[in-house]
C-alpha cells in the first residue's frame, strides 16, 4: 500500500521523481567519496 502511494506520487509528479533521483545519485557519490 505504501509503495503504491509512492508510485502514484512520482506518475503525478515528474519533477518531484527528478529531484529525488538527482539527490540520491548524489548522494551516492559523497557516500562513495567518503568511502574512499
Amino acid at each position: 500500500m505504501n509503495s503504491n502511494f509512492v508510485a502514484k506520487n512520482k506518475l503525478e509528479f515528474p519533477p518531484v521523481a527528478i529531484m529525488y533521483k538527482s539527490f540520491s545519485s548524489s548522494f551516492l557519490v559523497i557516500v562513495l567519496y567518503h568511502i574512499s
